[in-house]
């Protein structure tokens, strides 16, 4: 085989690897899917006048300040978000408090969202 065959084919093969990685891709999910699952399973607490830790979830500019701690989202970075170990059992107490663990569709959205860079309204 030639050179020049060789490099077609090649060029052709790697355009046919990122086309199947593409296809599997999804969008990052919106702050409005994760403000979604923040309202119905946090924001009875981490929400209204005074939110517990000082943690408000009920706004995007809220989410991303965090708590009287200091943040506990790092965008770009899930594994490194204190939320995500709460929501996830890593650190106690888990979250949400007193009621049943998220499910594992919201967590990966949650996650998926964080990895994104927190991707706004």
């Amino acid at each position: 085989m030639s050179l020049s065959r060789w490099a077609v084919g090649a060029a052709l093969g790697g355009a046919a690897i990122v086309m199947s990685f593409a296809a599997f891709a999804q969008p990052a999910p919106s702050w409005a899917t994760v403000g979604g699952i923040f309202a119905q399973n946090c924001t009875r607490c981490h929400g209204g006048a005074l939110p517990r830790a000082g943690l408000d979830l009920t706004t995007y500019a809220s989410a991303i300040s965090g708590s009287s701690s200091g943040p506990v989202i790092v965008c770009g970075d899930a594994a490194a978000s204190k939320l995500v170990a709460r929501i996830t059992g890593q650190v106690a107490p888990q979250m949400p408090r007193g009621a049943p663990p998220l499910a594992p569709e919201q967590i990966a959205a949650i996650q998926g969202w964080i990895n994104a860079q927190c991707p706004g309204a």
